[in-house]
């Protein structure tokens, strides 16, 4: 059990690290300019965009697959 937690920790962690380095964008005054990158890995002045929708999505969705674990 122990093996299979882990294996998908860790392809879960690739897969968030890759959408974010391909997906980050400049941000001026805490807003996103998106299609600009121009900082290679700026703490403070790079990062990734999230619209209102994916927000919504994964309050929805979130739970829906973390209350499989507890059936």
């Amino acid at each position: 059990m122990g093996l299979l937690a882990g294996s998908t920790v860790t392809l879960l962690s690739i897969i968030w690290r890759t959408c974010t380095v391909v997906g980050k964008c400049n941000i001026r005054d805490t807003i996103a300019v998106n299609n600009q990158d121009t900082r290679s890995f700026h703490l403070k002045d790079s990062g990734v965009s999230v619209d209102v929708w994916t927000i919504c999505l994964f309050i929805v969705v979130f739970p829906l697959t973390s209350s499989t674990f507890l059936i």
